[in-house]
């Protein structure tokens, strides 16, 4: 259920920064879309990727996936996201 659900915000988001012609090029900021799926989050794409790697942690039943997922989760919301929020 969660690798789908992963898929599903994964591919409303893209779809969203398509209709808005926003890449992820690192360049300067020139528009900030605010509709669609980006109406509830602001990193719908970190959420659906930590979706999947928690969803393939579960599925597997595996602690050497888990500990890894739990770091790059923190390491995200704590490192990534703060970075990305001040360019």
């Amino acid at each position: 259920v969660c690798m789908v659900l992963s898929g599903v915000v994964y591919f409303f988001a893209k779809k969203q920064l398509l209709k808005h012609h926003v890449t992820s090029d690192y360049k300067a900021v020139t528009k900030l879309v605010s509709s669609g799926i980006y109406k509830y989050t602001r990193n719908p794409v970190y959420i659906s990727s930590k979706l999947m790697a928690l969803s393939i942690a579960f599925s597997t039943n595996s602690v050497y996936f888990l500990i890894p997922s739990c770091l790059w989760l923190s390491y995200a919301n704590w490192y990534v996201i703060p970075k990305e929020e001040e360019y």
